[in-house]
């Protein structure tokens, strides 16, 4: 089956979306599926089986996509959409974030949280409810919604906020490598680990006003954004100095060898995730993990899977990651549980079928 695979964030860049994309795409070439992406992201062309086309003209976009078999969208695109019914193709649409009803797609503002649905608008300045703007951005998000073939939402809880027409649930796939057993690293006690972006919705400053309510916590904070620098005043003020540590980038197996010394990864992650890559890629290495109750996350370490915290604060979250903290043998338990669930759910050679179905309809 020929594929076009339509999506604007493609590796080398680094993301959810381009993990989805990369991990997806290599399977299918595995499978013996002509892979055509077409992207906007930068980067060398890639050699092997999946031939990239990037920045190119409309026409040759078009002409990709008449080509194919299916066409798949990842990401809600309105203008992979428009470009797809223009090549004769209903398109495969995968969701990763709330621009179904949401004009940012994050579905969250310092205001406090949202409450806006496929039904209903919510209260942020920029939802279609008090916006002008906002309004027709996602009425025309909607109408491309009802164009696609197949609406694929990347948890039950993004399907049940956005809703939509011809809708499935799919997970993410994870990383092959994340699933491999990481190098043994001596683990310490009381250590939290956080990987992700420092952004302020990704609820890093949480963390942190957190740990410093932990007697003896440490805290290894991966990653880079436009916070950071705040957070290491943030750091300094909550008089943390030496107990927090900032290690910038690192690659997969970096992180798995932190997360190895670590007694907890932590998710403090104010918006609601579509999805949660952080703790999806921590649940498939084995390791336990608390979050905040956001989006997918409840979703993800339900059934004794994790930690919750009762709300997105930080006494709350200082309490999920003490009883994670304070018992080696819970912190077992809901390691292995997470593993499981992750190895049955998470594995790109379970979720690739579902897809090939889907380009079969």
């Amino acid at each position: 089956m020929r594929i076009a695979f339509y999506s604007r964030r493609f590796p080398p860049d680094i993301g959810g979306m381009e993990r989805f994309a990369d991990d997806l795409t290599k399977w299918l070439a595995a499978q013996s599926h002509e892979v055509v992406v077409i992207t906007t992201s930068t980067g060398q062309q890639e050699a092997g089986p999946i031939r990239v086309l990037r920045n190119v003209s409309m026409r040759q976009q078009i002409r990709a996509m008449r080509l194919a078999h299916a066409v798949h969208i990842n990401g809600l695109s309105v203008r992979g959409i428009l470009l797809s019914l223009m090549a004769g193709k209903r398109p495969v649409v995968t969701h990763q974030g709330h621009q179904g009803i949401c004009p940012t797609g994050l579905s969250w503002s310092r205001t406090g949280p949202c409450t806006a649905s496929g039904e209903k608008p919510g209260p942020c300045p920029n939802c279609p409810g008090r916006s002008l703007v906002g309004r027709i951005k996602v009425l025309i998000h909607r109408l491309a919604m009802r164009a696609a073939r197949k609406n694929v939402f990347v948890s039950s809880y993004l399907e049940a906020r956005v809703g939509g027409r011809n809708s499935t649930v799919i997970f993410n796939p994870v990383a092959r490598s994340a699933f491999e057993a990481p190098e043994t690293g001596g683990a310490e006690d009381r250590r939290i680990v956080f990987a992700g972006r420092l952004v302020e919705e990704k609820g890093a400053t949480l963390l942190i006003d957190a740990t410093a309510l932990l007697s003896g916590a440490s805290l290894d904070i991966i990653g880079d954004g436009p916070v950071r620098a705040e957070l290491e005043k943030r750091s300094y003020e909550r008089g943390l100095d030496g107990r927090v540590r900032f290690h910038g980038r690192m690659s997969l197996q970096q992180i798995k060898w932190l997360l190895s010394r670590g007694s907890v990864a932590c998710v403090p992650t104010l918006c609601p995730e579509a999805f949660g890559y952080s703790a999806a890629e921590s649940m498939a290495m084995g390791r336990a993990v608390a979050a905040t109750p956001n989006g997918a996350l409840a979703e993800l370490l339900s059934e004794g899977r994790g930690f919750l915290a009762e709300a997105s604060t930080a006494e709350a979250l200082a309490d999920a990651l003490r009883q994670a903290l304070e018992s080696q043998q819970a912190r077992d338990e809901a390691a292995a549980k997470s593993r499981t669930f992750a190895t049955d759910h998470f594995r790109v050679e379970m979720l690739g079928p579902h897809y090939v179905e889907c380009y079969k309809s």
